[in-house]
């Protein structure tokens, strides 16, 4: 079965954007170190459950 690299594109660019978002939050004045912490770590783990995902595909695409 062929793999839509279409699909990985746009979790990559997913995560890249996210990526963007960490660095953004770390440099804002908004927030309090506290918030940034908070803010960081859902990011974190959102890009982790992404990767996770991406990687469970691409076991499934793997062993058909």
């Amino acid at each position: 079965m062929p793999i839509d690299t279409a699909h990985f594109k746009s979790i990559n660019n997913i995560l890249q954007n996210n990526g963007e978002m960490v660095r953004q939050i770390y440099n804002s004045k908004l927030f309090n170190p506290s918030e940034k912490r908070q803010l960081i770590d859902d990011m974190y783990q959102q890009m982790i459950n992404i990767s996770k995902y991406a990687l469970e595909t691409l076991n499934k695409i793997d062993n058909k």
